[in-house]
């Protein structure tokens, strides 16, 4: 199966923690809990097989904004994947926001993961690229 979906990825961050009444409560920082929001409003009219109880490869392309500070010819070379982004945000925290996002849509639970690529890229539409499988042996 395949999704694409058109929303500029953001990476995991550290989770927040407040206290209250001596209880402690941890949450998703603002903009990541909006970009996982998103991404499952998108996907809730999207037709998806949901997995369960099955292994899972998965394979994922991550489409970052490129830079308007740079020059027209370095752009050019983004633009055509010749230059990757090598820097932040990390490819693994990448991966953790989209992966938390589709747990209990696309399946029960990211635990089920045994294989994944993921690469970066830059483009004019941020956006994300994923296919998943059921893993054969």
């Amino acid at each position: 199966m395949k999704i694409t979906i058109p929303i500029e990825p953001v990476s995991q961050l550290r989770p927040r923690a407040t206290s209250r009444g001596g209880y402690t409560r941890v949450y998703d920082p603002p903009k990541v809990k909006t970009y996982k929001d998103s991404v499952k409003a998108f996907l809730k009219d999207y037709p998806i097989k949901k997995f369960s109880d099955v292994e899972l490869d998965v394979k994922v392309k991550f489409y970052l904004p490129v830079q308007k500070s740079i020059s027209k010819k370095e752009r050019e070379r983004r633009l055509s994947h010749k230059t990757r982004p090598y820097k932040k945000p990390d490819i693994d925290n990448l991966q953790k926001s989209l992966l938390d996002a589709l747990n209990g849509i696309v399946w029960d639970d990211d635990a089920k993961i045994t294989h994944i690529e993921a690469w970066k890229f830059y483009s004019e539409k941020p956006h994300t690229e994923i296919e998943i499988n059921e893993r054969t042996n």
